[in-house]
């Protein structure tokens, strides 16, 4: 029984499920405006290897083990192209490059801690930061992401205040991107607008989050294993030891992002999603 069920296939959703994934608080209008936005601004965020972390970046090649799996998850994923590299030291134990090519910079230490089930989770957990829209809050340093939704309804004239922190962005938006396009966003985001910027884009970014951890959970499906790795990447939750089923209720009541991940696994979606998926790499 180990032998079979400790290393599962990774698996990707199939294409017509993956708003399922989707976590209610990441928008899809809002998604989709920030995937425009990501392309018409430029840089934004972290757009080169050597300003990633600590900045000694090194690439994980295809042929290993770990590339060839994170390729794979890649391609099915619809990110064929983007580039695995680790670093001793990175915001968030995971950064994400956005400029000239696609990349994604995570921290050694994990790198070094996967096994099985794990190995899916955190790669499908870090391409899914990378889709477009969700990438560009992922590019931003964590210090400068709250200040992206402040900017954007600044530029489009939903909120006539601003910090002094968002004004250089919320200038470059309204320069950089023509008025019918600015018109557009405004009429698709107008639904939003009466919302604090600041608190949106908290929500939204939690959304992502929680999005990529349910997208982790599908490629690694084995909860004690992704309560591990969550546990690696995260100080903030428990140690990722859950040794008897009875004591896993005590265990999630700790997290609000372990309660989330925990309700996403038995909720329907989550095994519609499992029937219809596709296998990436077999166990």
């Amino acid at each position: 029984m180990r032998k079979e069920f400790e290393r599962p296939p990774v698996l990707c959703p199939a294409p017509e499920d993956a708003a399922l994934l989707l976590h209610p608080a990441a928008d899809a209008r809002l998604t989709a405006v920030l995937a425009e936005l990501g392309q018409r601004v430029r840089p934004l965020g972290i757009a080169a290897l050597d300003q990633a972390g600590d900045g000694g970046a090194i690439a994980i090649s295809e042929n290993t083990n770990m590339g060839k799996i994170f390729a794979a998850i890649a391609s099915n994923a619809g990110l064929a192209g983007c580039t695995l590299h680790r670093t001793q030291t990175v915001p968030e134990n995971v950064q994400i490059v956005d400029g000239n090519e696609l990349a994604a910079v995570v921290r050694t230490e994990i790198i070094q801690q996967l096994v099985h089930a794990e190995v899916g989770f955190f790669f499908a957990y870090v391409l899914q930061l990378a889709q477009p829209g969700f990438r560009l809050m992922a590019a931003l340093p964590p210090e400068q992401r709250g200040t992206l939704f402040p900017a954007l309804w600044h530029a489009l004239g939903f909120s006539d205040a601003i910090a002094s922190s968002a004004i250089k962005l919320a200038a470059r938006i309204a320069d950089e991107v023509d008025d019918d396009t600015k018109r557009r966003w405004s009429e698709q985001l107008e639904p939003l607008r009466s919302n604090e910027p600041a608190a949106l884009g908290a929500r939204y970014w939690s959304g992502v989050c929680c999005t990529a951890r349910r997208a982790g959970l599908v490629a690694g499906a084995d909860l004690r294993q992704v309560f591990r790795v969550m546990s690696a990447c995260r100080r903030r939750y428990p140690p990722g030891v859950v040794a008897r089923l009875d004591e896993i209720d005590e265990y999630v009541s700790t997290s609000e992002a372990l309660q989330e991940l925990v309700a996403f696994a038995a909720a329907p979606a989550f095994g519609q999603i499992l029937r219809r998926a596709r296998t990436v790499t077999e166990g």
